[in-house]
């Protein structure tokens, strides 16, 4: 008898600003670095390509009307069909195993079982095993508020999500009843298991300093960039770029005049030498022109150290 592949289906549950999606994104680069190759009906598969993550939130918020959302609904019911979302969102070759992760507002039993149930028929269609992993991050409201002030992108969301926060009814998920279908066969999974995580907040650091994103994101701050020289190619001749001035650190004094407005010049000048940095880069183009850049990079890490010695962290 063929063996069957296995698409294991990690469905996550928590409020906005728990963390999910940058927890997904952090096991997606995990599983995917490398070149790692798997044997299918179709030949070799990048396992890179079988991890995927769909945001149930980017398309639900799409817009009925929205190719996005078109694309993806049952005709018939004119509901979100979860095979369609998995083949336009991903790019899983399911004659072997994968793995996807479901971000969206799962915030009660019920919404989980029924995409339990979305996802069985998707194992039906498919002719696959489904694995079901739920993980669970813990109900704490004013650690998800301060998570949500801290994104990176501002976007139409994010009104919402506070208010989720606030009023949205959360449950924590049991799946000793879903256990006990599978026993009795009346729902077709292969397992079932469930993941609690606890939120995490940004550290001392980036909210004295008040850097969005992650802290990888927030860790090294890009500053103001201008060209050094090079040249530049098109398709009907080339040319040379003319180097610019280089430019002030601006994005450091933005920071400093917010955080510490009564800085003396000479601590100025200690921390832009101690904490931040030009960087060289190279940029190609199509038709052979070769462009050199700068920019100034700063470490928001080593910055905030340097403040705290110099006592202007004491009030934060």
């Amino acid at each position: 008898m063929e063996k069957k592949a296995t698409l294991n289906c990690h469905i996550l549950v928590g409020l906005p600003g728990s963390g999910k999606t940058t927890w997904a994104y952090k096991q997606r680069e995990l599983m995917t670095k490398g070149n790692s190759y798997e044997l299918s009906t179709f030949g070799l598969v990048n396992k890179a390509y079988n991890v995927g993550i769909i945001d149930m939130d980017y398309l639900i918020l799409s817009g009925k009307n929205h190719w996005r959302w078109l694309d993806n609904i049952d005709p018939e019911t004119e509901e979100l069909d979860m095979e369609r979302v998995i083949r336009n969102n991903t790019c899983i070759d399911k004659s072997v195993d994968g793995v996807i992760y479901i971000d969206g507002l799962f915030l009660t039993n019920d919404a989980v079982m029924d995409m339990i149930k979305k996802l069985v028929v998707v194992g039906k269609t498919w002719n696959v095993k489904i694995n079901i992993i739920i993980d669970q991050w813990e109900e704490d409201r004013e650690k998800c508020k301060i998570n949500d002030k801290m994104r990176l992108y501002e976007n139409l969301r994010n009104e919402d999500s506070i208010h989720t926060i606030d009023h949205a009814p959360y449950e924590q998920i049991y799946i000793e009843d879903i256990e006990a279908m599978i026993l009795d066969g009346t729902l077709e999974i292969n397992d079932i298991s469930l993941e609690r995580h606890v939120i995490e907040i940004p550290e001392d650091w980036q909210m004295f300093l008040e850097i969005k994103g992650t802290p990888e994101e927030a860790s090294v701050i890009s500053g103001e960039s201008w060209c050094t020289g090079g040249t530049w190619g098109a398709y009907n001749g080339d040319g040379y770029l003319e180097a610019e001035t280089p430019k002030e650190n601006e994005k450091l004094t933005e920071i400093l005049t917010k955080v510490a407005p009564d800085i003396k010049y000479l601590e100025y000048l200690k921390i832009e030498k101690e904490c931040s940095k030009i960087v060289e880069t190279t940029e190609y183009d199509y038709y052979g022109g070769c462009g050199h850049y700068s920019h100034w990079e700063i470490d928001s890490k080593k910055l905030y150290e340097i403040l705290k010695e110099m006592g202007y962290t004491k009030n934060a």
